[in-house]
């Protein structure tokens, strides 16, 4: 009989500006389901709450894969301008999660455009930004893993496999500035490349 675990997702920001939002999805096969929504990361930090959790199976008779799908909203500022840009994870198995323009992508640029409309894009103690950005920002990338999670494709996903020995350590996803994403366990580490859209 295989062995059900848990252990718990973080996400670090090292992508040169704040995560207003980021959304983690997690399937394992068919068999268990996780999404977590972490909000408000300045560079440089690392968010653990809420907290999220994925669970997999081990054993002799294990057959199911972990998939991962990650988006997020960022603000970004260079050469003094500050924007948002929306990002996905664009695994060699998909052109983008991004490309769905019809939907989630829609919903994402509509909520930023509608919420930088009425708030100034500027930011708080810390580099956090103002709270009704990132709350907007979380139902916006929240819809986007929601629609891919609803079926059984793992198109757009990455497949990063947990063990055993990960379920003391957790799982960091690191999102770099580099237009990489890092799955980080104490099992091994996997990357994948990310899209970017300005907003």
């Amino acid at each position: 009989m295989p062995d059900k675990h848990i252990t718990k997702v973080r996400v670090t920001n090292h992508a040169t500006g704040t995560i207003a939002a980021v959304t983690v999805g997690h399937k394992y096969s068919d068999v268990y389901k996780n999404t977590g929504t972490f909000l408000n990361i300045p560079d440089g930090q690392t968010a653990t709450s809420p907290e999220m959790i994925a669970e997999f199976n081990t054993g002799v008779f294990t057959t199911g894969r972990d998939w991962w799908i990650v988006t997020w909203i960022i603000q970004r500022t260079v050469n003094g301008e500050t924007f948002f840009e929306e990002c996905a994870i664009n695994p060699s198995n998909f052109r983008s999660v991004i490309d769905f323009s019809e939907g989630g992508a829609k919903l994402l640029v509509d909520t930023v455009r509608s919420i930088t409309a009425s708030v100034a894009v500027a930011t708080v103690a810390g580099g956090l930004l103002p709270a009704a950005i990132p709350s907007a920002a979380a139902a916006a990338t929240a819809h986007v893993v929601g629609m891919s999670m609803n079926n059984e494709s793992t198109d757009g996903y990455k497949q990063h496999i947990l063990r055993e020995e990960d379920v003391a350590g957790g799982l960091e996803i690191l999102i770099a500035n580099n237009e990489k994403l890092y799955f980080k366990s104490a099992s091994g580490e996997s990357e994948t490349t990310y899209s970017r859209r300005r907003l």
